[in-house]
């Protein structure tokens, strides 16, 4: 897949942020919010066939990238790429979705600030705390869920942030990069109701520092083997 040269490159979180997506029930429509170059937009529409999908990036450059990814593969056409931001949306004017989520740059590039404000402040696209959970509250069903992933230092200010507009955590995923090794990513997943139980599980991607890949990093680049999937037409 292409990626463009500016905005957050596909890395091995943004990647496991979309395998451990596990909404309530399977969603019939998903909104993607900064698809960016479309791998988390592209892994939703492998995992869901069966859902449209609305993938929205509004820096023009990188929406052009991601239009090209989903466009290259027939299996993506459930896939539907749109140049705007979330700010611009609504229930009224769009309708909810069974499935949002959020993997944007600046919860991913630096982890010096317990203050969420910091990393907006680093993003071009100033998707706050409050666009973001708006967004959130108003898109998803009351029955759906809504994902995003932030540094493990900021994790207290996000779900305070969330529980503000009545969202509640229902999974938590910390990704370290071996035992021993502090969190720096967790992936939420946020519900409307208080119906599902908290799941807390931590990842851990090698077996020791600089030692070899996890039995769970084995098995998850045995899914994701872009070969099975990104072949040529």
């Amino acid at each position: 897949m292409l990626q463009a040269s500016s905005g957050q490159r596909v890395n091995t979180d943004s990647c496991v942020f979309a395998d451990q997506i596990v909404p309530p029930c399977n969603p019939s429509r998903i909104l993607d919010i900064g698809t960016g170059s479309g791998v988390v937009a592209m892994m939703l529409g492998i995992r869901f066939p069966e859902s449209t999908i609305e993938a929205i990036e509004p820096i023009q450059e990188i929406f052009e990238v991601a239009a090209i990814n989903f466009a290259s593969q027939k299996i993506f056409k459930n896939i539907n790429p749109q140049q705007k931001k979330v700010q611009e949306m609504s229930q009224k004017s769009h309708g909810q979705f069974d499935l949002v989520v959020c993997n944007p740059p600046y919860f991913q590039n630096s982890t010096e600030s317990s203050d969420p404000l910091r990393h907006i402040a680093r993003h071009t696209l100033a998707l706050g705390p409050s666009d973001l959970f708006s967004g959130f509250a108003d898109l998803t069903t009351d029955s759906g869920s809504a994902w995003m992933s932030c540094p493990t230092n900021d994790l207290d200010d996000w779900l305070r942030a969330g529980k503000a507009v009545s969202l509640l955590p229902y999974s938590l995923t910390h990704l370290h990069s071996h035992p021993g090794a502090k969190p720096h990513v967790t992936i939420i997943g946020w519900s409307k109701t208080d119906t599902n139980p908290l799941n807390e599980k931590d990842i851990f991607y090698r077996h020791s520092k600089g030692g070899s890949q996890s039995e769970w990093m084995t098995g998850f680049r045995a899914r994701w083997y872009p070969s099975r999937y990104f072949k040529s037409n």
